[in-house]
């Protein structure tokens, strides 16, 4: 499948003298365990940043930030894995440790944006690598994605779109979002999406279900997405046609499916 929509954050905090890493000091009333356990987490997020070439074992003791309790030391561990995951050296790092990794990540999401935004971008840059992204489809992170999605006040909406662009890009993430494996549910995550990009506001900068228009391109290039984006008892396609009028490039791009005519006659053909 050709990939042409991938996207990456890039790191806010491995940047040198930009580092803001300071040493957070564990309350002396924590649990004796998790106080341990936080101290150990910071140090081993302090290594990563400083040496992340020469040890790789560090990345993987960081990599269980979210087993912390406390909040300041959790939210500097996760900001660092974000800086890490934005240069080519910290990815490859942490790669080696995506199966502690990314449920780690995935955990924090639902909290508050000030740890869920950076664990969100992190996963963000490591879906970029194809086997990354397979092993978040097959933890589930579609389901994952889409149910803090449309959680009330989830504040990661772009992130968590952006995210389903990259999980979407090889057959397994499509038949995820896809839900072809239960017929009872098949087609309700695509559902949601095509409703909140179509009736999201497009008159301000803040678009945050622009990026739905990259997921469409994706899943139509299968039957199965083609099908169900035809399908006129979902009425899907009369909702997307709508964005014909968009001045938005990624809607627009959503809207055609493709750019080239031959493609689209295809598109368009009876399934």
């Amino acid at each position: 499948m050709k990939k042409e929509f991938c996207w990456k954050i890039e790191g806010k905090l491995f940047a040198g003298k930009r580092c803001r890493f300071q040493l957070m000091v564990v309350s002396l009333q924590d649990d004796v365990v998790s106080k341990e356990l936080d101290i150990a987490v910071y140090y081993a997020a302090r290594d990563v940043q400083r040496r992340v070439k020469s040890d790789a074992d560090r990345a993987g003791r960081v990599s269980r930030f979210s087993l912390c309790s406390s909040p300041q030391v959790k939210k500097a561990a996760v900001d660092i894995v974000q800086g890490l995951t934005g240069s080519e050296d910290g990815l490859q790092s942490l790669c080696s440790h995506s199966d502690v990794l990314i449920p780690s990540l995935s955990r924090v999401l639902s909290e508050k944006k000030e740890v869920s935004e950076p664990a969100a971008e992190a996963l963000i840059n490591l879906s970029q690598k194809p086997e990354q992204a397979a092993k978040m489809v097959a933890m589930g992170m579609i389901k994952t994605a889409m149910d803090i999605l449309y959680k009330q006040g989830s504040g990661i909406t772009r992130l968590l779109v952006m995210l389903l662009v990259n999980l979407t890009q090889s057959d397994d993430g499509i038949a995820s979002l896809l839900q072809t494996g239960d017929e009872k549910i098949q087609g309700l995550y695509l559902m949601k999406l095509v409703r909140s990009f179509c009736t999201s506001s497009t008159e301000t900068t803040d678009d945050p279900f622009e990026h739905v228009g990259p997921i469409l391109v994706n899943i139509s290039k299968k039957d199965s997405g083609r099908k169900m984006l035809l399908d006129p008892k979902r009425g899907m396609l009369k909702q997307i046609v709508r964005q014909f009028d968009s001045t938005n490039p990624l809607r627009k791009k959503g809207v055609c499916i493709t750019d080239s005519p031959q493609q689209l006659n295809f598109f368009l053909e009876d399934p």
